[in-house]
């Protein structure tokens, strides 16, 4: 796992051949997919967390119990059918990716209805149409396999493994 900050550094602060080995070996690496690019600290301790959870979940002693396998983690490749998603869908699947704990929530009340995760309220709108249309891109996710519904009301959703992957490939 390799992660390159972003953020801009004071050229004249660098030297110029050591950063031409840099650029060579970013571009080697991205053509092996094997590097990842951070803008903050923030933004590189969630992906290290996401991604370090995903290389667990793979090891030897996750997946078996006394020799006998228990899942086949099958990584996310650009062979890998992505499914096909509404726009709506894709929000919802990136921001609960960017939520600490991968959560969403659907709340219907007096007031109208709420879709929340990572501490937005993706419903700005009312009216049936635009709620419908949220509603949609749930169900959507959660045919597709990428969210799991978490207790009995149908109110609190999570992030599959999956849901990880693809959300990373968007």
């Amino acid at each position: 796992m390799l992660y390159f900050s972003d953020q801009p550094a004071r050229l004249d602060s660098v030297d110029d051949e050591q950063y031409q080995e840099l650029k060579r070996f970013k571009t080697d690496c991205k053509d092996r997919g094997l590097y990842e690019v951070y803008d903050s600290h923030s933004q590189f301790k969630e992906k290290f967390y996401r991604h370090l959870q995903l290389k667990l979940n793979e090891h030897q002693m996750f997946t078996s119990v006394d020799g006998a396998e228990l899942v086949d983690p099958v990584p996310l490749s650009k062979e890998s059918r992505l499914p096909e998603l509404t726009e709506e869908a894709k929000i919802l699947l990136k921001e609960a990716s960017l939520d600490d704990n991968g959560i969403i929530m659907y709340l219907r009340h007096l007031g109208g209805t709420d879709l929340q995760t990572n501490g937005k309220n993706l419903i700005d709108d009312q009216s049936r149409r635009v709620v419908a249309k949220w509603e949609s891109a749930l169900q959507l996710l959660i045919e597709e396999e990428l969210v799991i519904e978490r207790g009995y009301k149908g109110e609190i959703f999570e992030i599959t493994e999956r849901g990880f992957q693809v959300a990373d490939s968007l």
